[in-house]
Parts: C-alpha cells; structure tokens; sequence
C-alpha cells in the first residue's frame, strides 16, 4: 500500500470547501453587480430625461414661432432637425386640445398608446407592441404657446420628445462590459489562490496525517506517536495529539482488558446463582402473565354480553373478580351523579349472586364504617388483611363468616366517583398488585356498560333520524315545488314590470303627440271661424299653414318615437315569453334590453355602459339571455348601489371560441368574502323583509347553466365593487 497516496483534486476536502464558500461569494458578487448595474442604469435614464428637459429651451421658440405662422414644411425641418441629436428617437407635435397632429418625426406613441414610425417619405407606419424592455418609449413634453400683440399668452398645442431605452443602454452597455469582466477577473483569481492556499495548510497536512495512521498497528503501539510537522498550535496540531492521547489510552485500554478477562473467570462461578434467581422471577411472571391472560378472557366475555341485561353482566363481573383473585366474596356498590349511592350488589362462593336494597342492616359490605367512608372520602385504594368486627351471614345456610382479610378500590370518571368494587377472605395477604387486577376488571365493566348505553341510545337516535330523514324529504319535496312556482311568478312580474315600463316610456311622445294635434285643432277651429266671418287675411293663413307645419313635424317625430319604442319592447316581451331560441345580434339585444329597463334607472345617477363587437351574432334563447341581463342591472341598482347617488354598469363582450364572454361590474359597494360564496343560494337575500325574495341571482345562476348551458362566477371584495364573468356558447 503507498502511504503517501493523496485524496483526488475533486474529492478534497479544500476542493468542496471552495465550492461552498464560492458558490456564496459568486452569489453575493451577482447581486452586488446587478444592483450596481441598475442604479447605473437609473442614473443614466434620468440624465437622458434632465437632458431632453433641457432641449426644450433650445427648439421651443423655433418651434413656436412655425406652428403660429402656419408653416409646416419649417415644422418638419425642425421635427427632423431634432432626430440628429443622439438622445432623441421621435418627436411630435399635437394642437391645443391633444387630438390634431401638427406634425412628427421618427418613432412617437399615438393616441391609443400604439407606437407609430414616420419613414423617409412622410408615410406613418404603426410598429408591433410587442417589443422588448429595452425598445420602450419615454418622453419628455412641454406646451408651446405664443404671446400676442395684446400681451396675452395663447396656448398653440404641446410638444412631446421621445427617447428610449436602447439608448439608455447604449449609454452604459460600456460600463456594464468591465463590470462584468472585473467580477470575473476576481472571481477567478481568488479562486486559484484560496485553492493553492487551502491545499498548502490543509490539505497536504491532513494527506501527512493519514499516511502516519497506516503505521500505527498493535505491535508499536506502545512507544509508536504520530507526528505531521504543521506549522504553529493550530487544528491539525491539535488532532495530532489528541490521536496520540487515543493512543496511549487504547493501550492502558487493552491492559484493561487483560485483568477484565481474568474477571469474567470469577463472575461465572457467580452466573449459576444468578440464573437461580432469574428463574423464581420468571416463574412469578409467568404466573401474572397467566392471571392477565384471565383476566383478558374474563373481559373478552363481558364484551359478548352486551345484549344481556345489566344485571346479569354485573353479576358476571363480580363473579369474576372473586374467581380472578382467589377470594371467597366481593362486592360492587354504584353511585349515581350526585354520588350517593345507587345499588349494591354482592357474589359469594357460598350464595352467588345478591342484588341488595339499600338498608342500614347491611353488614358486607358495610357501608357505614370507617374503611368504606375513607375509601369514599379519599378515593384511594385500601389493603386491610386483618380485619376485625365485620361479618357475612350466609342466605342459605345462616351461618356467619368472620370477614378477615378485604381489598377495597374506587372508580374514578372525570373525577367523579363511579363505583366502589371489594372482594374478601384471599388465603394469602392481598397486594397492591391484586387492586390493579381488580381495579382493570372494574375499568371494562363500565367501558361495557357505557357502550351498551351508548348503543341503546344510538337504536334510539338512529329511529328518530329515520323519522326526521322521512319529514326532510317531504318538506324537501315541498321546498322544490314551491321553488319552482316562486322562479315562474319572478319571471311573470318580470315580464309585468317591462310592460309597465312600456306604458310608462310611450306616455311620453304619445302625450306631446296629443297636446301637438290639440294645438292644430284649436288653431283651424280659430281659422275657420275667421274664414267664415270673411275676415281672414293672407297673413293669417300663412301664420297657420305655419304652425301646422311644426307642429305635424311634432306629432311625427313622437309618433315614430313611440313606434320604435314598441318595436323594442315587443321583442323583448315575446323573447320573454317564448322559450324557442333564435339567431340575435348581442350588440343590438343589449341595447333593447337597456331601452326596456330604461324606466328603472333614467331618474337616477348611474350609468350603462356597452363595450361590445357589433359581428357578435349567437343562437341562443332570447327569453332567458334577458332574463340574466335584468336581474344583473337590477340587482346592481338594488343592492350594489344602495346610498349612492352616481353609479356605473359596465358590460364587455368578447369571443373566445366557441363561447363568448360576457364581463359584467359595477363600481358599487362590493359583497363580503363571508357572504360571496352564498349569492347563488336559492331565497339567499341581504334585503330579508325589504322585499328581496333572494331568487335574482338564483334564476341568473339556474338559466345559464342549465337554459344557456354556460358558466358563471362572480368576484367581489367590499368597497370595490363586483363582477360577474358569464360564459355561454354561441350556438346551442
């Protein structure tokens, strides 16, 4: 074997020991290098930002002075003149209300926020947005205004300079180079010298060490020392006297051994002794092991008898407990929860099984001496294998047995006293490991009688849960039909309410109709009492052919009015009570539907707004589609915008094939995380006694996944309004 075998470069101790201490450094460096590199990057954009402020004083006259004279082709010059500066990428300039374009150059953002690029041609091109960080504008904008001969400034338009950050980077993209290669440059160099450094003092050190190991066998041991020659008292010196240290104690170890060997020779002599002894122990554990195998059965048995009677399972257990620990006699009184006593009951070998009645002639067991009220008073165990003045008359034969050895142990619950059990005359001193015995006897004779308990009143329960679960579905039954009916008289009221929205909206241009035809009949009645009594004159006649005129443009512009408004609602009222599906235009229906509630929103502040394709066309059933859309505006009116005065409605409308989707909100008052998961409920109403039924919501839920066969969800957090995301197929 070659001693002086050294451990692989990358299996090193060093090796690893560098890899974590570098692996932390290369991190910190990255984030001390990335934060560098964007405080430089900050630094320099607002440089870029303080140096387009400072253009402004440069081409703002000029500016100026073009737009107030009207002269675009010297606009353009100066537009394009600017673009030569090497911070600047476009500029534009827009008149005095931001929505004419005086005149651009370069790269500029519209009004939409697209990006635009004014080529060599004068052509305007608009540029994909989808660009990357370091292609995104930045501008710098200022007004232009012009003082006239009156001194008074007007305001011409507004100028707006952009820059981007690629030329931000352009700027620093230098600087970023000898960062990022002065990080490495260190990197590396430390590298290099930590390795070197940490294989000269730890490495060859630790390499010395082991091969000075290998020498060591049990021959030398003795005189043999390890000795790596490390430089100063440092860990390596260290180790290298704490292995001799090893040394020297592993010798007095195996000297140790020697005597200890001559030792184990007289501690046999001692074994057979011992194994004497550790038989008796073994004998008396196999006899407990017996006694608990007993008693294991004995509990086995009571657990069987739970459809016997109580008595004849108490009867059992004392039976046992006597049995079990070699006694003539026992007993087992009950307390009740006040913790008087219940019942008595005793067994012994010579009558069996007494259920006693509580008396003051009772003598076993004597519940009205000293050792019984200790017992009751302590609730503690008690030993007394010497017993005086306490008898047991036998029922059959009449002779009296002299109680003189008794056990007695409490049962506690919860510190409540359950029972008190004895047992009596043992031919041996009874112990403390015959009341344990006992004590686990009386623990499952009450397990089992409260689990017989417990399943009595389960049957019991089970009976009337069964007869409940018979009421519930009945009850069920009837919650869904009235259900049912209370759905079908909402969507009746709802058709009752467009139709007083429909006379109630007509009233209007039928009513200035009617006063417009009323004024015509008075002033030909006027005229023809004139022409009658020949003394109308021409002016007379043109000042009605006049009048007659307006007011028949009158009566037809509300006529056609009121025409239209019929059209409308008679649409909605048959697609309401019509449950076939038809082709509708979402655009168009929505605003039907909008003219149809008008009445139930037009005196208040808020307002609807539509944000839909007009192509959007679906097959679908009209009837339940406004169903949905009037209970969802209702429901903002009612609920969302309670003590608000100026609300809004806004309804988006967009494809996603083969479904559309329909985002509805309102700016109301929003709907609480406790409550938002039960909107949809059936009769779930915040206006219980204020005329909420909780069926809007419900029906909106019902008829679009089960008519529409969509999906619907809605979001919602207090004081930030609410949101419903509809989502249906545009052909059923």
């Amino acid at each position: 074997m070659n001693n002086n075998q050294t451990v692989p470069l990358k299996q090193s101790i060093v090796t690893h020991l560098l890899k974590v201490t570098f692996t932390i450094y290369f991190l910190v460096t990255l984030t001390v290098t990335l934060i560098h590199m964007g405080v430089e990057y900050y630094h320099t954009k607002k440089d870029v930002m303080k140096e387009l402020a400072i253009l402004q004083k440069t081409f703002a006259p000029g500016l100026e002075d073009a737009i107030w004279t009207l002269d675009l082709e010297r606009l353009d010059s100066i537009l394009n003149g600017m673009l030569e500066h090497p911070v600047i990428i476009g500029v534009k300039a827009i008149d005095e209300e931001d929505k004419g374009l005086f005149g651009a150059a370069g790269t500029f953002m519209g009004a939409d926020g697209q990006y635009i690029q004014r080529d060599t041609e004068g052509d305007y091109e608009p540029l994909d947005t989808h660009q990357n960080i370091f292609a995104s504008l930045f501008w710098h904008g200022f007004d232009l205004s012009h003082i006239n001969d009156r001194h008074r400034r007007i305001r011409l338009g507004r100028v707006i300079i952009y820059s981007s950050n690629s030329v931000v980077l352009g700027k620093v993209k230098l600087g970023y180079f000898f960062l990022i290669v002065n990080a490495i440059i260190k990197t590396i160099a430390l590298w290099v010298l930590f390795l070197w450094v940490g294989r000269l003092y730890l490495g060859q050190p630790l390499s010395r060490f082991i091969s000075a190991i290998k020498q060591i066998n049990w021959k030398n041991m003795a005189e043999y020392r390890i000795q790596v020659n490390s430089s100063g008292e440092n860990e390596i010196q260290m180790l290298e006297d704490a292995f001799n240290t090893m040394i020297t104690k592993l010798h007095l170890t195996m000297n140790e051994f020697k005597r200890a060997e001559e030792e184990v020779h007289a501690l046999n002599e001692q074994l057979e002794q011992r194994v004497i002894e550790r038989t008796a122990k073994l004998t008396e554990a196999n006899s407990r092991l017996k006694i608990e195998e007993s008693r294991a059965k004995k509990l086995l048995t009571m657990n069987q008898m739970l459809k016997e009677p109580i008595s004849e399972l108490v009867r059992y257990a004392l039976e046992s407990s006597v049995q079990h620990s070699d006694s003539e006699m026992g007993f087992i009184v009950f307390f009740d929860s006040n913790e008087t006593i219940d019942r008595v009951h005793v067994w012994s070998r010579t009558d069996g099984y007494i259920d006693c009645e509580i008396h003051s002639q009772l003598v076993f067991p004597n519940i009205h001496s000293q050792e019984f009220q200790d017992t009751v008073e302590n609730r503690s165990n008690r030993i007394d294998n010497d017993v005086q003045d306490i008898m047991y008359t036998s029922i059959k034969s009449g002779n009296a047995i002299p109680v003189v050895r008794q056990l007695i142990v409490p049962l506690i619950q919860e510190s409540s006293l359950i029972l008190i059990a004895g047992v009596a005359n043992k031919t041996e001193d009874y112990t403390y490991y015959d009341a344990y015995q006992l004590t686990l006897l009386m623990q499952g004779l009450v397990t089992i009688m409260q689990k017989k308990y417990a399943d009595e009143c389960i049957l019991e329960i089970n009976k009337d849960l069964e007869e409940k679960t018979r009421e519930l579905k009945a009850s069920l039954a009837l919650i869904k039909k009235t259900q049912n009916q209370l759905v079908e008289s909402e969507k009746m009221a709802s058709l009752g309410e467009l139709v007083a929205g429909v006379a109630h909206e007509i009233n209007t241009p039928i009513g200035l109709a009617v006063t417009e035809s009323s004024f015509m009949e008075y002033k030909t009645t006027e005229l023809l009492k004139k022409y009658k009594a020949g003394s109308m004159k021409r002016s007379d006649l043109e000042k009605y052919i006049s009048t007659v005129s307006e007011a028949s443009v009158g009566i037809l512009k509300n006529l056609n009015r009121a025409a239209n408004l019929i059209q409308n609602f008679k649409q909605v009222a048959v697609d309401q009570s019509n449950e076939q599906k038809r082709q509708i235009n979402v655009n168009q229906y929505l605003h039907e539907i909008l003219v149809s509630l008008r009445p139930k929103y037009k005196r208040t502040g808020h307002k609807i707004s539509i944000n839909c394709p007009k192509d959007i066309d679906i097959v679908t059933y009209p009837g339940a589609f406004y169903q949905v859309i009037s209970n969802l505006i209702m429901n903002s009116l009612i609920h969302a915008f309670e003590n608000i005065e100026k609300g809004e409605m806004i309804f988006n409308v967009s494809i996603q094939t083969p479904n559309i989707l329909i985002d509805y909100r309102d700016n109301g008052k929003g709907i609480e995380q406790k409550i938002l998961t039960k909107v949809f409920d059936p009769f779930f109403t915040t206006k219980r006694g204020k005329g909420g039924t909780g069926l809007g919501l419900h029906i909106v839920y019902n008829l679009v996944v089960q008519n529409l066969k969509g999906k619907i969800t809605c979001n919602s957090e207090p004081d930030k309004g609410c949101q419903f995301l509809i989502t249906v197929p545009m052909s059923l």
